[in-house]
């Protein structure tokens, strides 16, 4: 009796020594996979102030051009006036 006990004792510990072994394992690739995840979030997020930086670039952009495009209309303005004048 105390032999098959005994037996299943370490039968059971070495399940459980299994167990532990695969845990490890899972842990490490988990640690792995999370550093991944910080790396492409720092990517994430330099991109995305790169993105930032270029859309108010392109809206001063565009503000500079509707200031060129108001300033050759009242040039054009000043001179059909002096011209009718």
């Amino acid at each position: 009796m105390r032999k098959k006990i005994y037996t299943q004792y370490k039968d059971l510990q070495n399940r459980i020594d299994r167990v532990e072994k695969e845990l490890d394992r899972v842990n490490v690739r988990m640690d792995r996979f999370e550093n991944r995840m910080d790396k492409l979030d720092t990517k994430l997020d330099k991109l995305s102030d790169k993105i930032d930086a270029l859309h108010n670039e392109i809206k001063s952009s565009a503000n500079h051009g509707q200031i060129a495009t108001i300033s050759t209309i009242g040039i054009a303005i000043a001179v059909i006036y002096s011209l009718l004048r």
